[in-house]
């Protein structure tokens, strides 16, 4: 279903590649690198803001070579972990699981938000149903961890380090302990979700103008806020390298959801649009690779931390 001719609008109309990159540099790389900055320098890593927007790059390119959208997030893992060596791997993945945990909240809340702006629609399309119901459950689990990572109950706290001291259990006892270090910090997560809800914004409008630009005028802006969170959640999935494919099918099935055609299509130039400026995410690697070399035996520590 989908129309490959359409990918010379990109050649035909300068504005969308012009938007197309200042939304790409805007929203994963300065804000994404922003939010993973101020959980980085709460867990007090040192690293420069410039260091963490490189690494967030880095992490883009590889998302486009590895299955899903988390791929880039082992390679940041490692860059980072190899520019604070007197820091635990623990850490490391404490900082880029509560980066990943703060976006999917922003952008799910979004979806919920427009959900019930539109109940209208909700309830004439009975197939929306499941997805409004799937968010309202997925929000309220995700803020339960954060609730259980800012406000923590000690007790609760007294029982998880006693089981987490088997001998078996030591890399999650790290990886609790590094969590402690977020205790209190609720102002971090506000901070964090702001930046996110701003980031998914700039995204949902380069979404929107790739349809209106296609001649996709079915799709209404608020219906695309409705669907939106769950088919970026779909792409997820390590399927395949940043979503190909599958993010395809998802956004066909989702713009049928609400009465409209062309989904792949959308999605196909956003995919191709967002891919190819991921490719810059090479410079900093080559640049940084040297710097960083991990020797083997980290390697090991690595892996078995992990």
């Amino acid at each position: 279903k989908i129309d490959l001719t359409q990918v010379i609008i990109f050649f035909k109309s300068p504005k969308i590649l012009t938007l197309n990159f200042l939304v790409w540099f805007c929203s994963p790389v300065l804000l994404g690198a922003w939010r993973l900055h101020l959980i980085l320098t709460k867990l007090n890593f040192s690293m420069r803001f410039r260091t963490t927007a490189a690494y967030q790059g880095i992490g883009l390119f590889f998302n486009t070579a590895m299955p899903g959208s988390l791929g880039g997030d082992l390679v940041k893992s490692f860059l980072i972990y190899a520019h604070n060596k007197k820091k635990n791997m623990s850490g490391v993945l404490v900082s880029i699981l509560m980066d990943r945990i703060i976006g999917m909240v922003a952008i799910v809340f979004l979806g919920i938000v427009f959900m019930l702006a539109n109940l209208d629609t909700i309830l004439v399309l009975p197939s929306l149903r499941p997805i409004i119901y799937f968010s309202i459950v997925l929000l309220m689990g995700l803020v339960s961890f954060l609730i259980i990572i800012f406000f923590p109950n000690q007790k609760l706290v007294s029982v998880v380090d006693k089981l987490l001291e088997h001998r078996y259990l030591g890399s999650f006892k790290k990886i609790f302990n590094a969590l402690k270090s977020l205790h209190g910090n609720i102002h971090l997560f506000f901070k964090g979700f702001f930046i996110s809800i701003l980031a998914q914004v700039f995204v949902l409008f380069l979404f929107w103008y790739i349809c209106s630009e296609l001649g996709l005028s079915n799709i209404k802006f608020s219906s695309l806020m409705i669907i939106y969170p769950i088919g970026s959640l779909i792409t997820i999935l390590p399927i395949a390298p940043g979503g190909l494919g599958v993010g395809h099918v998802a956004y066909e099935k989702l713009f049928q959801m609400v009465g409209a055609s062309g989904g792949a299509n959308a999605f196909n130039l956003y995919f191709i649009g967002q891919m190819l400026l991921n490719l810059l995410g090479f410079l900093p690697f080559i640049f940084i690779k040297k710097k960083n070399q991990l020797t083997v035996k980290e390697m090991n520590e690595i892996e078995l931390t992990a």
